[in-house]
């Protein structure tokens, strides 16, 4: 109400401008609003469109599913297991992750950076050799820190096999 007040006081190509600009994004709105199922007149397309939708959301409900009960799952897992998610080797995984800023080599064991230590993305596991060598600390992975690496390696346009669109089944689209 206030863009209608001010724009009926314009006056002159400005005023013009103006009332044309704020009519035709009004108009884009309304037609805007009117894409909800809810909004459509028409019971038969609005019946159509509630069929889009709910194929829409079913196909959504399972991957969120997986999402939750894999963020919420206390185990950890080896860089080797998230790596054959991508199709590639832990060696090459943990390049990655290295040129992308994420962890450093120390000694013989990947670290992470500073600025990662408090995420909650790795934990450390005691390794003891069966020769009595001793013991040492495997680095792994926390379902955050999964979906950590997920996000960074799709920033760099890596994307995990089973997301790859040339390995992605064809979808027909709606008519």
């Amino acid at each position: 109400m206030g863009c209608e007040f001010v724009a009926n006081k314009m006056t002159g190509k400005k005023g013009t401008l103006f009332t044309a600009q704020y009519v035709s994004l009004f108009n884009e709105y309304q037609a805007s609003l009117k894409k909800d199922s809810y909004m459509i007149d028409d019971p038969v397309k609005r019946a159509e469109r509630w069929i889009e939708e709910r194929k829409a959301y079913e196909a959504l409900v399972p991957k969120g599913q997986y999402f939750d009960s894999q963020m919420r799952n206390p185990g950890t897992m080896t860089v080797t297991e998230i790596a054959k998610d991508y199709g590639m080797t832990a060696t090459k995984l943990n390049r990655l992750l290295h040129e992308f800023g994420v962890q450093f080599k120390q000694g013989k064991h990947w670290v992470l950076y500073h600025k990662y230590d408090s995420k909650g993305y790795t934990q450390y596991e005691a390794f003891a050799y069966n020769d009595n060598k001793g013991v040492h600390n495997n680095l792994k992975w926390t379902q955050r820190g999964r979906k950590f690496i997920y996000d960074t390696l799709k920033e760099h346009g890596i994307l995990p096999v089973l997301e790859q669109p040339e390995l992605l089944p064809e979808v027909n689209a709606v008519d």
